[in-house]
């Protein structure tokens, strides 16, 4: 049977540096398919507010844009009180190339827990969701994602990863329009469990991503995940995907956000008080959010799966 063919979504990813190593930012190329921009205004949108914090903040100059004719000015409309409109001052000829450089969130120990999609810092590499920096296309349903990572350069051993797989190559995935908005960004010195690259994964492929040095607890339970994919994926009969957790550190709390095929969960020094079951329990939970969302029992009750909670 002949592949089913999809417009192509492409993110080209170009880390950057500190003169230390670290990665300091992201410079990011977006090419959307003009067909994706068919159709009058907005072409683009862009959520601007997440719970209790702010998505990266751009002005329209920050915004590169261009088709074959040349330069397309961006004009940036409130919609709502978190989602604004991206207009094109034109109408695109061609597929739109878009260049933007993305920063990550500065965070302390005043920062409030609240959704993981942000862009962090941790332990000299950066991790967070297409959703905390990237505009979503309007207009379509099921595109082809495909991302892959420009290292000219970065250090020695640094290690990309997206939520559908390992770069620096290119990795694509056909999914919904949200699919790089719900899904998780690595760069920098990572460390992984399984411990080698995964640059050709096959289905079923689990694995887990952080940096530095885990806590005791999350180092005895860093293949737990691994361990849990294929029995919960059978459950639900999703044995053609893959599965990837990310872990990164935070200046207080401990707990976890679930994303499509992933989860990132961040801990800091109060996750040293909790017993391993406790852990267990979210690790569990937060991989049970991916595969199907939570709601009450027909009773009214919480389900019966896991209760959410906050740390």
């Amino acid at each position: 049977m002949q592949k089913k063919y999809y417009p192509v979504l492409s993110l080209r990813i170009r880390p950057n540096f500190t003169p230390e190593g670290d990665v300091s930012h992201l410079s990011v190329t977006y090419t959307i398919p003009k067909s994706a921009l068919a159709g009058s205004n907005p072409h683009l949108s862009y959520t601007t507010w997440f719970g209790n914090f702010a998505a990266h903040r751009y002005s329209e100059s920050d915004i590169f844009a261009t088709d074959t004719v040349g330069r397309l000015p961006f004009i940036f409309v409130d919609e709502t009180s978190t989602l604004q409109q991206w207009r094109l001052g034109r109408d695109p000829v061609s597929d739109l190339t878009m260049k933007m450089d993305v920063f990550p969130r500065k965070v302390d120990i005043h920062t409030a827990p609240g959704p993981r999609v942000d862009l962090r810092l941790d332990q000299g590499g950066l991790v967070g969701t297409g959703g905390w920096f990237l505009p979503q296309v309007v207009q379509g349903s099921f595109f082809t994602h495909a991302v892959s990572w420009d290292l000219s350069v970065a250090p020695p051993r640094t290690r990309t990863v997206w939520t559908y797989g390992e770069g620096p190559f290119r990795v694509e995935q056909v999914g919904t329009v949200d699919t790089f908005t719900r899904s998780v960004f690595m760069v920098g010195p990572i460390q992984s469990s399984p411990p080698a690259p995964q640059l050709h994964s096959s289905p079923s492929t689990c694995a887990t991503y952080w940096f530095g040095n885990l806590p005791p607890v999350l180092q005895r339970l860093r293949g737990f995940n691994t361990k849990l994919y294929t029995p919960m994926a059978e459950f639900f009969q999703d044995l053609d995907g893959s599965y990837r957790v990310f872990i990164r550190t935070s200046p207080r709390g401990w707990g976890g956000s679930s994303f499509l095929g992933s989860y990132i969960l961040e801990y800091s020094d109060s996750i040293l008080e909790a017993a391993d079951e406790e852990v267990i329990g979210l690790l569990a939970h937060e991989m049970v959010h991916s595969f199907t969302a939570l709601s009450n029992e027909d009773n009214g009750e919480e389900n019966a799966w896991f209760v959410e909670g906050k740390r």
